[in-house]
């Protein structure tokens, strides 16, 4: 009991417990009305329920019941004993794990509730009175699913001040560091396979296992400012507790080391690699690391996985870069000519994204509230159509599409872009109906065209001489249409004329 830190009920809760005539009550239990109930009894029938109900339900209002509780040292036994049940569910017992974080306090708790999660981790999967994680052995689902569980939840723990505590970071850090996959040896469960080389060489894959890890580590890293840029510090460490300098870069050497390690040995659809860019993002938001786009573009390139490039886009734009001209150009262009339907597919659901945040846009910084010395001061600059507009933005349809509207009307690179991508010969016809579409949610359409034309100029002709004349034109503008030229019909030919007539001979005439 005081090894793993148990409370037991109070002695006059016992007397209650004893005295009782029913250990629990459940109304509905098949599921059989349209309602919501609420029952309100002891945290004794309660625990009476989750212990002895077979139902995995009744389990889980048990299990929820106890984690709308305030802290105290019983609710954590409580959960901790649950989780340690192997006779539960797999979904119980990680709920009870994820239950523990509220009772992961200092002060009166005096982080009980870590202490629990990493006694629970250290008895399943580490050596005996060690921190070193014994080697990965995945044929147990629940087992795995719960050594999943216990590092999401440390991650979540938080000090007064929001930050991860040291002990909480350096036990994700130790569980990354040494993480043994060697031995992870896939059952023989079909006799046909035996004594074959298909056999010799199956083994659990721990890729998910290690990105559930490299993103506790980020989000937990992500809640503490670096060493050295720290302006609320409290003077009352110890300097031995190991948060350093030193130990921050252990912290990020890790996460890139694996990052590297998957440049060489591809992990399942690179699934390291795109961890490691989800904690790069995660850490430089939060102010972490510097903010160096070029880290991510690089996996952005042709030639790359497209789960991959899909991934680094993704987190360049969760970065802020969709407003960068040149990085939403490159992504246009990569829409329209990659041959890839997979990349084209998700890429679509990225510019919906995009656009998306182009809607709803940022909280308006003049609608914020900041608190200093416990005064709150709101500010006043915003005119109240530019409220009603913000607020018209997140709360209808309409007012949306016009935030839209308002914000891409003077964006020439999605214009652009666009139309690039309309006009590739590698789009399909369904695809090229999407972008159809979003453009005519865009832009309003034009129905009419204005047609330029150069007036006509007068021509000047000079004699050069030896027969040659020089045509150039004039200054002068022509703008009356030249008169229409009648063309005459020709004239009708002329009629034959009539032969002489012969002329008498001297002998007729004598004779008459």
């Amino acid at each position: 009991m005081q090894q793993w830190q148990l409370a037991e009920w109070p002695k006059e809760t016992e007397d209650e417990m004893n005295q009782e005539a029913y250990e629990w009550i459940r109304v509905d239990s098949n599921f059989e009305w349209i309602c919501r109930t609420t029952m309100s009894m002891p945290g004794y029938m309660f625990l009476s329920q989750l212990q002895q109900d077979k139902d995995v339900v009744a389990q889980l209002e048990s299990v929820q019941f106890m984690a709308n509780q305030k802290e105290h040292p019983l609710i954590s036994t409580i959960l901790l004993r649950t989780l340690m049940d192997t006779r539960y569910f797999h979904g119980i017992r990680t709920t009870a794990a994820a239950a523990l974080v509220k009772h992961a306090k200092e002060g009166d708790m005096a982080w009980l509730g870590l202490f629990h999660l990493q006694k629970a981790f250290q008895h399943f999967f580490c050596y005996e009175a060690s921190p070193i994680p014994q080697p990965n052995e995945f044929s147990d689902r629940a087992a795995y699913l719960i050594k999943c569980a216990i590092p999401r939840t440390v991650a979540k723990v938080r000090d007064g001040r929001g930050r991860s505590p040291i002990r909480a970071r350096m036990f994700l850090l130790d569980k990354l560091k040494f993480n043994d996959n060697s031995d992870n040896e896939v059952p023989h469960i079909l006799p046909a396979l035996e004594n074959t080389s298909l056999m010799s060489h199956s083994q659990f894959s721990d890729s998910h296992y290690l990105s559930t890890l490299m993103e506790a580590l980020a989000e937990a890293m992500a809640s503490k400012p670096p060493p050295g840029q720290d302006l609320d510090t409290d003077f009352s460490f110890d300097e031995n507790d190991g948060d350093d300098i030193r130990f921050h870069n252990a912290c990020l050497e890790e996460l890139d080391r694996y990052r590297r390690t998957d440049e060489w040995l591809p992990s399942y659809h690179n699934i390291l690699s795109r961890t490691a860019l989800n904690c790069t993002r995660i850490l430089s938001s939060a102010g972490v690391i510097d903010n160096i786009p070029s880290h991510l573009i690089q996996y952005s390139r042709d030639g790359t996985a497209d789960e991959l490039r899909i991934s680094a886009f993704s987190n360049l734009f969760e970065m802020g870069l969709a407003k960068n001209d040149a990085v939403l150009r490159w992504f246009l262009f990569a829409l329209g000519t990659d041959p890839s339907l997979y990349f084209r597919e998700h890429a679509f659901r990225l510019l919906g994204r995009i656009l998306g945040s182009y809607a709803i846009g940022q909280p308006s910084d003049s609608s914020t509230a900041h608190e200093q010395d416990n005064l709150i001061i709101e500010q006043e600059d915003a005119s109240t159509e530019t409220r009603k507009a913000d607020l018209a933005r997140r709360t209808t349809v309409h007012g949306a599409l016009a935030a839209l509207k308002d914000q891409v009307k003077a964006n020439e690179a999605l214009k652009h872009g666009l139309w690039t991508a309309i006009t590739s010969p590698v789009l399909s016809l369904p695809e090229m109906r999407q972008l159809l579409d979003i453009c005519h949610v865009l832009y309003d359409p034009e129905t009419s065209m204005v047609v330029k034309l150069r007036y006509p100029r007068y021509w000047r002709c000079k004699k050069v001489g030896k027969g040659k004349l020089h045509f150039s034109t004039t200054e002068r503008v022509r703008t009356q249409p030249m008169p229409k030229r009648v063309l005459l019909p020709p004239p009708p030919p002329a009629a034959a004329a009539a032969p002489p007539l012969p002329l008498p001979s001297p002998s007729s005439s004598s004779l008459s």
